[in-house]
C-alpha cells in the first residue's frame, strides 16, 4: 500500500497556490491508495478555509482522512471557541474527528489533539485513550497500526521548546501495552524522524515517529524555512518511508528511510 502524509496546509493568508498546484500534480502522479493528514488544515478555521481546503483536496481524486490540529479550532468568535470548537470543522470540512482505516493489511487510526483551551498545544483525554484501546484490540497481529495525531507526544526536537501533548504519559502506558508501527505528526513544520523506544527503553518494540514538513505554506521552521514537503510512505515486505521537499517547482525525494527490525537511512542528499 502506499500512503501520502500531508501536514499543516494552513490555508489562508499562508498558502501557496504555487505550491499546491505542485502537490497536486505530484498525487496525480502517484497512484497512491489514501492521504493521511495531520491538522492544521486552515490558517484561522474560517468556514471559506475550511471549504477551499475540502475542494482542493476533493480534486485530488484519492481517498482521505484528516484529524483537526490547533488552527482548526477558531480564536474567534470566542463562543464558538470556547462552546463549539469543532463546529465548523465539522460541517464544512469533515463530521468525524478521529477517523479510521481498516484494510486486511493497514489500521490507521485518528487522535484528536487539537482542543479550545490552548491556542498553541495539544492534549489527549484519557476516554480517547480508552477508544483506542478498544480499536486496537480490535486489530491483527499480522496488521500494521499507524496512529495520526497532530501534536507530538514526546518532546522530540531538544531546538526547540517542549510541545509535548497533555496526557502523553497515559498514552505512552497504551503504546506500552499495545504498541503501534508509526506515529504520524505535524506541528513542527520540520521533517523530523525518532523511535519512541529511545526514549522509553522499557517498551515491548520500535515504534517510529515520523513529522511531516507543512506541505502548502511558506512556514517552515529551522533548516526548512522557505520549503514545503510531506512524506511517502510504502508498505510491503518492509515499511519505507520517503521524504520530499520542493526544488523549483517540484518536488525531490531527499531521503529514504527503511524499517526493519531497527531503522537504515538507505540515502541521504543534502539540501
Amino acid at each position: 500500500m502506499r500512503f501520502l502524509h500531508l501536514s499543516d496546509l494552513h490555508w489562508g493568508k499562508k498558502f501557496s497556490p504555487k505550491f499546491s498546484n505542485s502537490l497536486l500534480e505530484f498525487v496525480k502522479n502517484g497512484k497512491f491508495d489514501y492521504l493521511l493528514i495531520t491538522g492544521d488544515l486552515t490558517q484561522r478555521a474560517k468556514k471559506r478555509e475550511f471549504l477551499a481546503v475540502k475542494r482542493y483536496l476533493d480534486s485530488f481524486e484519492v481517498p482521505y482522512i484528516a484529524v483537526p490540529g490547533n488552527h482548526d479550532v477558531p480564536l474567534y468568535p470566542v463562543h464558538l471557541r470556547f462552546f463549539a470548537p469543532f463546529y465548523r470543522y465539522k460541517k464544512y470540512f469533515q463530521e468525524e474527528l478521529e477517523p479510521e482505516i481498516i484494510t486486511k493489511k493497514v489500521c490507521v487510526f485518528g487522535l484528536s489533539s487539537a482542543h479550545n483551551f490552548t491556542s498553541s498545544e495539544g492534549r489527549i483525554k484519557r476516554k480517547q485513550i480508552e477508544n483506542l484501546r478498544k480499536k486496537i484490540l480490535r486489530t491483527s497481529p499480522s496488521q500494521i497500526i499507524i496512529i495520526l495525531i497532530h501534536h507530538p507526544i514526546i518532546y522530540a526536537d531538544p531546538t526547540d521548546r517542549d510541545r509535548t501533548i497533555w496526557g502523553a504519559p497515559n498514552l505512552i502506558d497504551l503504546f506500552g501495552e499495545y504498541p503501534p508501527d508509526l506515529i504520524l505528526s505535524g506541528h513542527y513544520h520540520n521533517r523530523f524522524f525518532c523511535n519512541l523506544k529511545d526514549f522509553y527503553p522499557k517498551l515491548k518494540k520500535n515504534i517510529y515517529l515520523f513529522f511531516s514538513s507543512t506541505s502548502t505554506t511558506e512556514r517552515g521552521r529551522k533548516k526548512e524555512k522557505g520549503f514545503v514537503g510531506f512524506n511517502v510512505i510504502e508498505i510491503g515486505e518492509n515499511i519505507k518511508i520517503d521524504r520530499f521537499l520542493n526544488k523549483n517547482d517540484g518536488f525531490i525525494n531527499i531521503e529514504s528511510i527503511i524499517l526493519k527490525g531497527n531503522y537504515e537511512r538507505k540515502e541521504t542528499l543534502a539540501f
